[in-house]
């Protein structure tokens, strides 16, 4: 199917024609077949031929000779030609046929486009291929199917199904090198083929293309023929996936499988993820074709990885509204996009970064500027592809052993945990932490993103001020993702006890707290301070019904709160609509999840504390989430501290200078209970 992909975004440059003799001039400098003067390309070849195509990022252009020459050329316009990067191919024709075999696809790439994927030549680990009679599809598949240099003893290793499986040993050389160099553990690779359509490739193949017709199409596409669509559906699921796990002794685990596929492929792989989240932990759709949107059938949802070119608009605008919709149920996506089109280089390079992602081992990057707190600041990478800025506590100079991790999270707003105290450096409670942590363990905390280091709004607290990027980032699975990603980089660094952990999270911080304890069944200990226990909207109304002195005053207040809410949710996904300081996207966002939930995922042992004078979280909450946790059959320490604000201050009772005591004092106890509890988390 011939590709029209360049559209609006490209124009066909004819004037001035260039001679042959200054073709030819440029050709012998260029030691290439194409350049660039500024954002013009031009694609040239020299040779004898009625007529010569180039294939590149996905299009078919036929070059125009130059008179009475052997020269052929042709020039093109696009945006940003520095940044980008695609495959190509000169294919001369003499009378209508292909002179030779195509040869080897090259790679062109500008002068500021992203380093490309390294490619394993020739491969070390081992391609096979496989025939798999299959009473699904009532035929024998073949499947192909790379096996790693080495493996882990014991373990069963991570294992990749990918779609167009012909094109199998080509995949697996992009991955081979993460493999060897130990970016990522040791995986399998399974290609299922597809029968495809017979195709004449002639620079005048003007031959109408019927999707019916197309046996890849049938298969990979929902919409074309559902039936055939469902058996291939089924034969993967069925089939080859116990089929993998018994002759190959691959991962049983849905965290430890992937899916891939690529245009149609992308499509299939995409359908296999929102249809099967209870096989498949990730999915990787690239190019992604189609138009068919489903709802993820099950959770928790895995991982969506989709990427698409500038030079390949339809299918970039059907990538980015995947990924869009994937965002608005919160399922995780990373999108991404580079200047290419329909290619193979854009595949191979976001196939090795969504790997990475996938199954990398976490990296902390140490910066080494001197900052006037008592923290060490790095940045790692987490599952969304973003760069995440924490601060760890130095471990004490003097020997001690390995030492635990607190992990503190702050409440709402666009606030740094750091701030200018005059000439000083100040910062929130984690600084409190680490006073009282007298060499008994280390404090990590993370930066939002979208905040910087000693950003400091006028109204702290809110993201009146925020930049797009917080208003962006800020949801619950988004922000519990940067806690994650700091942790797991944190537990690899020198000197940490990764057998112990706790999560402390005051007010937003709270439930954000929970989710982290939820996603990793590490975290031993978990004290969610001030947590909304049902979604914080019940608070809302509560606090709301108070202003009411009679019941029926207090139903209007309520009424005046859902009323709100409705139209709030009439926009969900806003980060321009503000309400109570904060955009609709983190309302909604926080307001669809709750502690009860997330505690419920864990493993952690539980503490909760809350004044009976908070007049952020409602004191009711705290009831509920106790209630919910020992219906489930958790225990948990609790603490309901009579007359206490939402900081833990004493109301009514004058406040020495300084740093809030009762709050200090019931950090130190918790940090007593986690280090001295001799119980397992559960």
């Amino acid at each position: 199917m011939t590709l029209l992909l360049l559209g609006l975004l490209c124009i066909s440059w004819q004037e001035p024609a260039p001679t042959a003799e200054l073709l030819i001039a440029r050709l012998e400098k260029e030691k290439s077949g194409i350049w660039h003067d500024g954002d013009t390309l031009t694609f040239c070849y020299r040779g004898d031929a009625d007529d010569v195509l180039v294939m590149y990022g996905g299009d078919q252009i036929t070059l125009k000779r130059r008179p009475k020459s052997d020269i052929w050329y042709h020039q093109v316009k696009h945006d940003k030609v520095k940044q980008a990067f695609f495959s190509y191919v000169f294919m001369p024709f003499k009378n209508g046929a292909p002179l030779g075999k195509p040869g080897a696809h090259l790679i062109w790439r500008g002068p500021d486009a992203p380093t490309l994927a390294e490619e394993a030549k020739p491969l070390v680990g081992k391609m096979t291929d496989h025939e798999l009679a299959s009473k699904i599809m009532g035929t024998t598949r073949k499947l192909s199917v790379y096996e790693p240099p080495f493996r882990l003893p014991g373990v069963r290793p991570a294992v990749m199904y990918i779609a167009d499986g012909l094109g199998t040993s080509g995949v697996a050389a992009a991955v081979e090198p993460l493999i060897v160099q130990k970016k990522i553990p040791p995986m399998v690779i399974v290609g299922l083929h597809t029968p495809q359509l017979p195709r004449r490739l002639t620079p005048n193949d003007k031959s109408d293309y019927d999707p019916k017709r197309d046996e890849r199409a049938r298969e990979y596409l929902p919409t074309v023929d559902p039936e055939q669509f469902r058996k291939h559906e089924q034969f993967l699921c069925d089939e080859v996936l116990p089929w993998a796990e018994h002759t190959l002794g691959v991962s049983r685990q849905r965290e430890q499988r992937a899916i891939h596929g690529r245009s149609n492929g992308g499509r299939f792989a995409v359908a296999m993820g929102m249809r099967h989240p209870e096989l498949f932990g990730q999915v990787m759709g690239f190019s992604v074709a189609g138009r068919h949107e489903e709802p993820v059938r099950y959770a928790p949802a895995p991982m969506f990885h989709l990427t698409a070119g500038t030079w390949e608009p339809t299918f970039l605008q059907i990538t980015k509204k995947l990924a869009d919709a994937l965002e608005a149920q919160e399922i995780p996506v990373c999108f991404t996009t580079h200047v290419s089109g329909h290619d193979f280089a854009l595949w191979q390079l976001e196939l090795t970064r969504a790997l990475t992602r996938a199954w990398g081992t976490p990296t902390a990057q140490i910066d080494d500027t001197k900052l006037p707190i008592p923290f060490q600041r790095f940045t790692t990478t987490d599952k969304y592809g973003r760069t995440i800025s924490a601060y760890l506590s130095p471990a004490p100079k003097e020997s001690k052993p390995d030492l635990p991790i607190v992990l503190w999270i702050g409440g709402s707003g666009s606030q740094s945990l750091f701030h200018k105290v005059g000439d000083r450096v100040g910062g929130g409670l984690q600084n409190l932490l680490h006073q009282d942590a007298k060499g008994r363990y280390r404090v990590l905390c993370v930066e939002k993103p979208g905040v910087k280091y000693l950003d400091w709004p006028k109204q702290p607290g809110s993201a009146a001020e925020a930049s797009d990027e917080f208003k962006r980032e800020q949801t619950l699975p988004r922000w519990a993702e940067a806690n994650v990603a700091a942790l797991r980089a944190a537990w690899l660094l020198p000197g940490i006890d990764r057998t112990r952990t706790l999560v402390v999270g005051h007010s937003e911080g709270a439930l954000t707290a929970s989710r982290v304890a939820g996603e990793l069944p590490e975290v031993t200990h978990v004290a969610p301070l001030a947590s909304a226990g049902p979604t914080q909207l019940h608070g809302l109304v509560e606090f709301a019904a108070q202003r009411g002195k009679t019941a029926e005053e207090q139903q209007k207040y309520r009424d005046k709160v859902y009323e709100e809410w409705n139209k709030l949710m009439q926009d969900p996904a806003s980060t321009k609509e503000m309400w109570l300081g904060h955009p609709n996207r983190r309302w909604s966002s926080f307001c669809r999840h709750n502690s009860v939930i997330e505690l419920l995922r864990s493993k952690a042992n539980i503490y909760l504390a809350q004044g009976t004078k908070d007049q952020a979280s409602h004191i009711a909450e705290l009831d509920v989430l106790r209630a919910e946790l020992a219906a489930h059959g958790r225990s948990c320490v609790v603490e309901r501290i009579e007359g206490a604000d939402h900081g833990y201050r004493q109301v009514g009772k004058e406040q020495p200078p300084g740093p809030p005591t009762e709050f200090s004092a019931l950090l130190d106890r918790i940090v007593v209970w986690f280090l001295q509890d001799a119980k397992p988390a559960r």
